[in-house]
């Protein structure tokens, strides 16, 4: 069974799938970038891990966060060579913040064009990877060959990887040498139904991020503090 083929078989139930950048592999995932409507634009998400679980910071969509707020307090009130700080990193596989980017693509397999739309979630290393190519493209194209904005459009599809584990981990992304015209009507419309902010804050609707910032308050910082915790933070 083909990467494409195991992919196809999750999250049936939308109109569109799932893929998490650190689900790649050495062989690559061709994938293009769509951008065929304003909901497919990319989305840099600022998203908190407690106890394996992300929750969406409110920063998200550019409005106050509760647990931004009081992690903000926290690193006012303690000097990053303090121990309280130590103890903070020291929790960093239960509880963290990254800031992952939200893109909207099609997987391709050979020459054939999966008709589901795919929210492609990148880390900053994978994001950077792709990013770099876009910001300077090769000689004699031009960002626009790697965006797609509608059907008939010749388009450099590019191939992700990943290689190494923990921290040897290392994405690429990488240009093909030959355009790929796309001509498929129905992924086009089935693209201009994804809305990244949309999905973005039903999940924070689904998973509040107060609950996280309990986690923060009464686990994480109590460990930090010795169960001390200031109202302040």
């Amino acid at each position: 069974m083909s990467f494409l083929e195991a992919f196809q078989t999750q999250e049936t139930d939308r109109d569109y799938n799932f893929l998490s950048g650190n689900k790649l592999t050495e062989q690559g995932t061709d994938i293009i970038i769509s951008n065929v409507s304003l909901g497919n634009k990319p989305l840099k998400k600022v998203v908190f891990w407690a106890e394996k679980s992300p929750f969406i910071s409110k920063k998200t969509f550019k409005e106050q966060c509760p647990l931004d707020d009081s992690l903000l307090a926290f690193y006012k009130a303690y000097p990053k060579d303090s121990p309280e700080r130590a103890a903070l990193k020291s929790q960093n596989r239960t509880f963290s913040k990254k800031q992952p980017t939200d893109l909207v693509v099609y997987l391709l397999n050979g020459d054939q064009v999966d008709t589901t739309p795919v929210v492609l979630s990148c880390g900053s290393a994978l994001a950077d990877a792709i990013s770099s190519i876009l910001s300077s493209p090769p000689k004699g194209s031009n960002a626009d060959d790697f965006i797609l904005s509608g059907n008939g459009q010749e388009i450099y599809p590019i191939t992700i990887s990943k290689s190494g584990t923990g921290l040897n981990t290392k994405y690429q992304a990488q240009m093909h040498l030959t355009k790929f015209e796309f001509d498929c009507p129905e992924a086009i419309e089935a693209a201009k139904g994804v809305d990244l902010v949309g999905i973005a804050r039903a999940e924070a609707t689904r998973k509040p991020i107060d609950d996280a910032l309990a986690y923060f308050k009464e686990t994480v910082l109590a460990n930090c503090l010795s169960g001390e915790v200031s109202d302040s933070i």
